[in-house]
Protein backbone atom coordinates (compact mmCIF):
# COMPACT_ATOMS: atom_id res chain seq x y z
CA UNK A 1 0.00 0.00 0.00
CA UNK A 2 1.62 3.31 -0.82
CA UNK A 3 0.93 6.66 0.95
CA UNK A 4 0.00 9.70 -0.07
CA UNK A 5 3.17 11.23 -0.19
CA UNK A 6 4.13 8.95 -2.69
CA UNK A 7 0.98 8.60 -4.69
CA UNK A 8 1.37 12.31 -5.45
CA UNK A 9 5.12 12.08 -6.50
CA UNK A 10 3.89 9.50 -8.92
CA UNK A 11 1.53 11.93 -10.68
CA UNK A 12 3.54 15.00 -10.38
CA UNK A 13 3.29 16.00 -13.70
CA UNK A 14 -1.05 15.98 -13.60
CA UNK A 15 -1.07 18.04 -9.91
CA UNK A 16 -1.44 21.51 -10.17
CA UNK A 17 0.88 23.51 -7.43
CA UNK A 18 -1.78 26.78 -5.97
CA UNK A 19 1.19 28.51 -3.84
CA UNK A 20 -0.82 31.52 -3.45
CA UNK A 21 -2.08 32.01 -0.46
CA UNK A 22 -6.01 30.45 -0.33
CA UNK A 23 -9.19 30.63 2.39
CA UNK A 24 -10.02 27.64 2.58
CA UNK A 25 -13.56 29.42 3.97
CA UNK A 26 -13.77 31.20 1.14
CA UNK A 27 -12.12 30.57 -2.34
CA UNK A 28 -10.63 26.66 -1.39
CA UNK A 29 -13.65 25.10 -2.41
CA UNK A 30 -14.89 26.87 -6.03
CA UNK A 31 -11.31 26.36 -7.20
CA UNK A 32 -11.39 22.72 -6.64
CA UNK A 33 -15.12 22.31 -7.84
CA UNK A 34 -13.60 24.53 -10.96
CA UNK A 35 -10.81 22.16 -11.66
CA UNK A 36 -10.33 18.96 -13.60
CA UNK A 37 -6.73 18.44 -12.50
CA UNK A 38 -5.38 17.42 -9.08
CA UNK A 39 -4.81 20.43 -6.72
CA UNK A 40 -2.26 21.15 -4.05
CA UNK A 41 -2.83 24.17 -2.07
CA UNK A 42 0.92 24.95 -0.44
CA UNK A 43 -0.25 27.95 1.19
CA UNK A 44 -3.47 27.76 3.40
CA UNK A 45 -4.04 30.69 4.99
CA UNK A 46 -4.50 30.49 8.63
CA UNK A 47 -3.02 26.89 8.95
CA UNK A 48 0.66 27.94 8.24
CA UNK A 49 2.62 24.35 7.00
CA UNK A 50 -0.33 22.56 6.36
CA UNK A 51 -0.55 21.34 2.58
CA UNK A 52 -4.09 20.49 1.24
CA UNK A 53 -4.91 18.44 -1.61
CA UNK A 54 -8.06 17.54 -3.46
CA UNK A 55 -9.76 15.84 -6.79
CA UNK A 56 -6.36 13.33 -6.15
CA UNK A 57 -8.77 10.61 -8.21
CA UNK A 58 -11.29 12.43 -10.45
CA UNK A 59 -9.88 10.74 -13.73
CA UNK A 60 -9.57 7.02 -14.43
CA UNK A 61 -6.05 7.14 -14.62
CA UNK A 62 -5.14 8.53 -11.60
CA UNK A 63 -7.72 6.31 -10.20
CA UNK A 64 -5.29 3.23 -11.56
CA UNK A 65 -2.45 5.29 -10.70
CA UNK A 66 -3.55 5.30 -6.73
CA UNK A 67 -4.61 1.23 -7.34
CA UNK A 68 -1.10 0.58 -9.22
CA UNK A 69 -3.09 -0.94 -11.94
CA UNK A 70 -3.79 0.34 -15.93
CA UNK A 71 -6.26 2.92 -16.13
CA UNK A 72 -8.62 0.13 -17.92
CA UNK A 73 -8.30 -2.65 -14.67
CA UNK A 74 -9.86 -0.17 -12.27
CA UNK A 75 -13.26 -1.51 -12.31
CA UNK A 76 -12.45 -5.21 -12.21
CA UNK A 77 -9.43 -3.92 -9.09
CA UNK A 78 -12.40 -1.97 -7.53
CA UNK A 79 -14.53 -5.07 -7.42
CA UNK A 80 -12.08 -7.78 -6.67
CA UNK A 81 -10.81 -5.36 -3.28
CA UNK A 82 -14.18 -5.19 -2.39
CA UNK A 83 -15.36 -8.40 -2.51
CA UNK A 84 -12.37 -8.81 0.70
CA UNK A 85 -14.32 -6.86 2.96
CA UNK A 86 -13.09 -3.87 5.27
CA UNK A 87 -9.27 -4.19 5.53
CA UNK A 88 -6.57 -3.32 8.00
CA UNK A 89 -7.87 -0.57 10.21
CA UNK A 90 -4.43 2.12 10.89
CA UNK A 91 -4.30 4.86 13.07
CA UNK A 92 -1.84 7.61 13.33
Amino acid sequence: MQDLRTFLDDVQEDVLHIRKEVDPLTQMGALCSESERPLLFENVKGYPDWKVCDRIISTRKLQGAALRVKPEHVMAETAKRLSRGPGEVRTA
